[in-house]
C-alpha cells in the first residue's frame, strides 16, 4: 500500500538524518541542531518529491487497469466547450386562474383531441448497482464523520488518505495525481457504507448522489475538494459522472437518463451532461468515460424514502355541497428540504412519484372517512379539494423560475399552479380510490383524465382502449367532464401514469 511505502521511506530518512547529527563530545551545539531541524522539513520535502517522481511506476502497480486507463485520459484529453443554454419547458401559465359558471345545456359527451407522442416513455429496468467483493487490506488509519441527512443521522468512517490538500492550480495534471491518489486509498470501505444507506433509505439515483455530496462535505471545506472526492465516489460507485474546469473552479457535469431544464448541458456521444451550476457557459472537459462507470442518473422515484420523521401541520378549508369543511393535515418537513435540491425534470416523474407516509396516513385519515361509495362522488369530492382549498401563482410569481410541485410540496407552499394541483390530484386518486389516471399536458396548461369504473358523461379522451374523463383542478368549481373551453380542441401530449 501507498501508505506504507511513504512510512517506510520517511523512516529511512529520520534513521539517516538522526545517525548524521550523532551526539559525539565534538558537537554538542544545541544551535547546530536546531538549524539541522529547521531545515530537516525542507530536505524532507524535496526529498520526498523526487522520491514520488522515480517510484511513480512502483505507485501505479496498486492501481487498478482501468484507474491507469483513466488518469492517462485525463492527463491528456480535455477541451474548451461552449455549453449549450438550458431546455426551457413551457411558456407562461395563465396569471389567474378561470372560474367555471354553470350554463343550463345539453349534456354531452365531448371527445378531446390527444397527440399520440406520449411525454413519458417507457424507459429500461434499472441496473443494480454492484461493487466488486471488497479485498482484505491491511486496516488503514481511519476518520469518522457524522452528519444528518434530511434528518436521517448517518455515520461513516473514511480513510484519511482522502485528506488531500486542495489543488494550488486547476489543470489535467493536477487533476489526474488527484484521482491517482484517491485510487490508492481506501474508497472501498467508504462506498460500501454509502450504498448500504441508500438502500435502507431507499434513495433513488439523484438521492445517491446527494447522499455522497453530503457526506463528502462532511470531510472537506474546500468546494473543489469536495467536487471533486464526489467525482470520484460516483464513478467508483458505477455512477457515469464527469467535471469541467475553469478558472480554478470545478464543476459537476451529470448525465441523465430523463430531461433536465433550467441547467446548461454538454453532448457526448448522444447524452447530455448537466451542469449543476448553470451560471457558468464555457468548460474545459474531458472526453473519455471512466470505464466501470456504466449507469446514468435516472431521476425516477420508485419508492417512499425514507428521511426524517418530523412533519408540519396546516390547515385547509375548502367548500363541498354548500358546506365549508375545513382539514388539519400533516406533510413531511425533510421531504420538501429535499425536493428541494430536486432540479426541474420532466412532468411524468412528479406525477409517478410515491408520496411520504406521513402524506399518505394523513390523507387516508381525513379523506376516507368522506369519500362517497359513488365513484363519481368521490372523484368530485376530491377535484373540488384541489380546486379550491389553494391559492394561485404562477411558478415565475412565486419562484422566479419554473418549478413544478410534488405532492408534499404543494401543501408546505403557499401557493400552486395547474401542473402543481394535477399531480396532487392525480396523487389523491390513485391512493384513495385506486383509479387509473392520466395527465393532459396542453400548450402552457395541464390537467387530468380519470377512468372510471361506470359511465361518466363530459369531455373526454381515449388512451389505450380506456376513456378518460377530463377533470381540472385548476378551473375553480368546474365539475367532472368540464375542460377549459379554450383546450377543448387542442391536443393533449399523455403524461402516463403507473
Amino acid at each position: 500500500m501507498l501508505h506504507k511505502l511513504i512510512i517506510k521511506y520517511i523512516s529511512i530518512f529520520l534513521f539517516l538524518f538522526l545517525s548524521k547529527i550523532g551526539y559525539s563530545q565534538k558537537d554538542t551545539s544545541i544551535l547546530n541542531i536546531n538549524k539541522k531541524f529547521e531545515n530537516f522539513e525542507e530536505n524532507i520535502n524535496n526529498e520526498f518529491d523526487k522520491f514520488l517522481q522515480t517510484h511513480e511506476q512502483e505507485f501505479d502497480k496498486f492501481l487498478e487497469k482501468s484507474d491507469k486507463i483513466f488518469i492517462d485520459f485525463l492527463q491528456k484529453s480535455w477541451d474548451e466547450f461552449e455549453l449549450f443554454e438550458p431546455n426551457i419547458v413551457r411558456k407562461p401559465k395563465p396569471h389567474k386562474t378561470p372560474l367555471y359558471r354553470e350554463k343550463i345545456v345539453k349534456k354531452t359527451s365531448v371527445p378531446i383531441k390527444i397527440n399520440i407522442e406520449k411525454s413519458s416513455e417507457k424507459e429500461p429496468k434499472l441496473k443494480h448497482i454492484s461493487i466488486k467483493e471488497i479485498k482484505e487490506k491491511p486496516k488503514e488509519i481511519t476518520k469518522s464523520s457524522r452528519f444528518l441527512f434530511y434528518g436521517v443521522e448517518i455515520s461513516i468512517d473514511y480513510d484519511v488518505a482522502f485528506l488531500i490538500e486542495p489543488l494550488a492550480e486547476t489543470n489535467p495534471i493536477t487533476i489526474s495525481n488527484y484521482w491517482r491518489l484517491l485510487a490508492l486509498s481506501n474508497y472501498e470501505m467508504f462506498i460500501a457504507t454509502l450504498l448500504e444507506y441508500k438502500i435502507k433509505l431507499e434513495l433513488n439515483d439523484w438521492g445517491y448522489y446527494l447522499l455522497v455530496k453530503s457526506a463528502v462535505e462532511s470531510i472537506y471545506n474546500d468546494s473543489n475538494n469536495a467536487i471533486l472526492l464526489t467525482w470520484f465516489i460516483l464513478n467508483k460507485s458505477g455512477y457515469n459522472s464527469k467535471i469541467g474546469f475553469n478558472s480554478n473552479q470545478v464543476y459537476t457535469l451529470l448525465p441523465s437518463k430523463n430531461n433536465v431544464y433550467n441547467k446548461r448541458y454538454y453532448t457526448f456521444n448522444n447524452v447530455k451532461y448537466y451542469v449543476l451550476k448553470s451560471d457558468i457557459s464555457r468548460l474545459y472537459i474531458y472526453k473519455e468515460n471512466y470505464p466501470e462507470a456504466k449507469n446514468i442518473i435516472d431521476f425516477r422515484i420508485f419508492n417512499a424514502m425514507k428521511l426524517g420523521t418530523e412533519s408540519k401541520q396546516k390547515v385547509f378549508n375548502f367548500r363541498f355541497k354548500s358546506t365549508v369543511k375545513k382539514l388539519k393535515l400533516d406533510y413531511s418537513r425533510f421531504l420538501v428540504e429535499y425536493y428541494k435540491e430536486h432540479p426541474q425534470v420532466d412532468f411524468y416523474i412528479y406525477f409517478n412519484a410515491p408520496v411520504s407516509e406521513v402524506f399518505k396516513k394523513v390523507f387516508e385519515s381525513n379523506f376516507l372517512p368522506l369519500l362517497d361509495k359513488s365513484e363519481h362522488e368521490s372523484v368530485s369530492l376530491l377535484l373540488n379539494f384541489t380546486q379550491t382549498a389553494f391559492n394561485y401563482k404562477t411558478d415565475k410569481q412565486q419562484f422566479k423560475t419554473e418549478k413544478p410541485l410534488f405532492p408534499d410540496e404543494t401543501l408546505h407552499y403557499p401557493y400552486s399552479d395547474c401542473e402543481d394541483r394535477s399531480i396532487l390530484f392525480t396523487s389523491l386518486v390513485r391512493n384513495l380510490l385506486e383509479l387509473d389516471v392520466i395527465g393532459l399536458d396542453y400548450p402552457n396548461h395541464v390537467a387530468v383524465g380519470v377512468c372510471f369504473n361506470g359511465d361518466v358523461d363530459g369531455d373526454y379522451v381515449i388512451y389505450k382502449g380506456k376513456k378518460y374523463i377530463v377533470c381540472d383542478p385548476t378551473y375553480i368549481n368546474a365539475p367532472i367532464g368540464k375542460s377549459m373551453p379554450e383546450y377543448q380542441n387542442i391536443k393533449a401530449n399523455i403524461i402516463e401514469v403507473n
